[in-house]
């Protein structure tokens, strides 16, 4: 049962996530930036790690296709998070400002997933999805019915001891 639990849920966590890392270099009085083409709807979330410097810091800000800062991070030291849901389809901007620091560069990791809704999969994920869910109902329905049967037939033992 607990195989089963597991199979479903490492089915469904690859079928809606893939996991990504890039790594950008941000030199003494630079900035950089990544984008990334998401759908409305697509969940972004991100690890940063990063090196460099005396602080290991760094600004951070993501804008929308529309070029609007929707999420302002200020200055991350060392590590942090960024996520958001995209609202809608287009280009998304994480910037990474390091033009306070005169002679250090600095080098983030950035470890990130895109996770799609669930209702927006294509067809293939979406029959694994289904296939997940519907082989773990029959193994729970199969589990139960083998503990019913087994179960019934003590059941009927007890029962003809009783008469006796």
């Amino acid at each position: 049962m607990i195989l089963l639990i597991f199979f479903t849920g490492f089915i469904l966590v690859n079928v809606v996530n893939a996991t990504e890392v890039e790594t950008v270099e941000v030199g003494p009085r630079a900035q950089s930036s990544i984008g990334f083409n998401l759908d409305s709807g697509d969940r972004f979330s991100a690890l940063l790690n990063l090196t460099g410097g005396i602080g290991d810091d760094i600004n951070l800000w993501v804008t929308d296709p529309e070029a609007n800062i929707i999420v302002d991070l200020g200055r991350v030291s060392k590590e942090g998070s960024i996520e958001f849901i995209a609202d809608q389809d287009g280009t998304y901007i994480l910037f990474f400002d390091n033009t306070f620091s005169s002679s250090s560069g600095k080098t983030v990791t950035l470890t990130y997933e895109v996770s799609q809704p669930f209702w927006d999969l294509d067809s293939y994920n979406l029959f694994l999805v289904f296939f997940a869910i519907a082989l773990s109902v029959l193994v729970v329905l199969v589990l139960f019915f083998l503990s019913y049967w087994k179960h019934r037939r003590s059941w009927k033992k007890y029962e003809r001891v009783r008469l006796y």
